[in-house]
Formats: structure tokens, sequence, C-alpha cells
């Protein structure tokens, strides 16, 4: 890695990108960006973490993004052992990834359709200034019903539909408080304009 740079990028798998404010729906499109970004960074060694409840990795830093791009229609809410949005998990593992590797300097990507307070706070608590933190934000700010198997949509104890938004502008936030950079998922290279700017 002497000479290379290195990027982990931790693909959110929660159950909120399932929603379809975005067509098909964000995962999908999150994917697709996800392509994108492997082609262009092909100088790169490139990791990838997914993450629901849990963090797990998908592929080791790697030179080789046709290896990551195989694996990307496996990946889905339905496959994650439990339930949930844990980036804490996540940004640890990708850490650990850059740290294993020997890379002294590093990027982090965060595809995601948001993070709670609690987990920004956190984040912002326990960052390791060495690795850079970006985020790809998944998703609207007027949010939308989170599709669930046998048909209709996730709702609450109270029996109401959740609607998933996406904050971006706390997003935005941690993001530059960090050292990355930020973008909302664009149909256009508009977004990968600005997260992989030298």
């Amino acid at each position: 890695l002497q000479n290379q740079s290195a990027v982990v990028v931790a693909l959110d798998l929660s159950p909120s990108m399932l929603a379809q404010d975005l067509v098909p729906d964000r995962l999908t499109l999150a994917k697709y960006k996800l392509i994108d970004i492997l082609r262009k960074q092909s100088d790169t060694q490139v990791a990838l973490v997914a993450y629901a409840g849990d963090a797990h990795t998908v592929s080791p830093l790697s030179d080789d993004p046709y290896t990551i791009e195989a694996l990307l229609p496996a990946l889905h809410p339905n496959i994650m052992p439990s339930r949930g949005s844990n980036v804490e998990a996540a940004m640890a593992l990708a850490t650990q990834l850059l740290q294993d590797a020997g890379a002294s300097s590093g990027d982090i990507m965060l595809i995601s359709d948001g993070i709670t307070e609690d987990a920004i706070d956190a984040l912002q608590d326990q960052w390791n200034s060495q690795y850079r933190l970006s985020i790809l934000a998944v998703g609207g700010e007027q949010g939308a019903p989170i599709p669930v198997q046998g048909g209709g949509f996730m709702r609450n104890t109270q029996g109401e539909i959740v609607l998933a938004s996406v904050d971006s502008r706390a997003l935005r936030s941690l993001a530059f408080s960090l050292g990355g950079r930020f973008a909302n998922l664009s149909s256009d290279d508009t977004d990968l304009d600005k997260l992989l700017i030298d």
C-alpha cells in the first residue's frame, strides 16, 4: 500500500435502504453508484464493508474492483444476521481494515440514508483523525415508506407507517467535521465529482 491510496467503502444495508423514493429503490441505486466509484478508483486499493445491526467485511483491501463488483448483487438487508443501522460498528471495522493493511492514511466512504444523532456524537468523540470520512447520502428529505417481506410497509408501535427520511444537513456536517467530503446521490456524476476530487 506504500504507493497506493486506500479506501474502505461502508454500505448501509438497513431496511430503510429499500425505500422507493428513488427508483427502483435506494439500495439498487447505491449499488450502481458504488460500481461507478470502483471503476473510477482503478489505481486505488478498495475494501467493502456492509452493515445493518452489525458490520461485516465483504472484501478486504484489493486492487481488483471487479471482485467487489461481483459480490454486490447478493447484498440485501434480508441476508444480514441482525437488523439495525450500526454505523459505529461499520466505522470501527473500516478503520481496522486500514490499520491491518498498514495504511498510515486513507479514506472511508460511507454510503447511507441516515445516521442517528447518538451515532453522530459517538463518531465525533471517537474518530481517529488519520483517516477521512466522506459520506454519500442516499434518499430524499421528504421520507418514504419501507417495504417489508410479504407486502405492505414497516409500521411503528402505534401502527403508523414509518417514513425514512435523509437528514442531509447532519450528514454533511459530520463529514466535514471529520475531514471528509459530502454529496447527495445524483443521477449523473455530480456526486462523484464532489467525493473523488484529489
